[in-house]
């Protein structure tokens, strides 16, 4: 009785569904014939007034562009508050030297900061926690920092790496160029001090250690420390530092967003808006 009721509710659904097909077609295909060619219209409008195509290109572009640097400036604007808030919160000796003493025994941690004048920070629980060739080894990579303004150098790396947030190139560029310059510092302490395995184990005993840092510091440190185990694999191994692999999907949204804005910069630059024709 079942399968027959189905089978009666088959032909009588085909049955309205038909009927309502063969009044309603006509009206059907007329309405999408008209959605077509007003759609047609619009396009050849655009392409026959090359000033609407202008700004259908520029304005989104520019919008993206104006949306990064907003989001840029705003995330930098509050890393900076959060780091001059974390600063002024450590026990700190002699912070008016170039070499600020952090006199706190259960912090392991060790950063320059500072735009025009960097300062070194290191903290007590670092120096007693070090050898003295592990200590030197640290404080000559922090003072290669100090020396080439690293500081003011990340920030701006950050900055641009945040106002392109919408191209996945950027991150690994930003990555790139930041354990780069951890490489060169690194050499550099290792070069004078002729001890890689003082830096190394150093490196080491931070990150061992650095489950009781402050949360706040990361924002001083700019996040250098989740780097350590590459950076100790590259002092002991000499390796040059590459840039990351990146996925087809990656690449191929950095190539169109990048597309994007060049036209959008271009397009003011070329032939004056006309206006539309007459």
């Amino acid at each position: 009785m079942s399968a027959v009721f189905l089978i009666a509710a088959a032909f009588a659904s085909a049955a309205i569904f038909s009927a309502w097909l063969f009044l309603a077609g006509p009206g059907l295909i007329a309405l999408t014939y008209s959605v077509f060619e007003f759609c047609k219209s619009v396009f050849v409008s655009c392409v026959e007034n090359y000033y609407i195509l202008k700004l259908v290109l520029i304005w989104p572009g520019a919008a993206l562009l104006s949306a990064g640097f907003v989001y840029a400036g705003v995330k930098s604007l509050k890393g900076l508050l959060s780091a001059r808030r974390a600063i002024r919160l450590l026990p700190l000796k002699y912070a008016d030297k170039d070499v600020v003493l952090i006199d706190a025994p259960n912090l392991f941690t060790a950063f320059t900061h500072g735009f025009l004048k960097p300062r070194i920070y290191i903290s007590k629980g670092l120096m007693s926690g070090l050898d003295s060739a592990e200590l030197k080894a640290v404080f000559l990579h922090e003072l290669y920092h100090k020396k080439r303004l690293h500081p003011v150098k990340f920030f701006l790396l950050n900055f641009v790496r945040d106002a392109f947030f919408y191209i996945p190139v950027m991150s690994g560029i930003a990555r790139f160029v930041l354990l780069k310059k951890e490489n060169e510092a690194d050499l550099n302490a290792i070069a004078a001090t002729g001890a890689p395995l003082s830096l190394a184990s150093a490196l080491v005993k931070a990150a061992k250690a650095g489950a009781i840092l402050s949360p706040a510091l990361a924002s001083i440190t700019g996040g250098r420390s989740s780097a350590i185990e590459e950076r100790v694999k590259n002092i002991l191994n000499q390796d040059a530092i590459s840039l990351p692999g990146l996925s087809a999907r990656a690449l191929v949204v950095s190539i169109c967003a990048s597309l994007l804005i060049v036209i959008a910069l271009a397009m003011p630059l070329s032939a004056a808006i006309t206006g539309p024709k007459a």
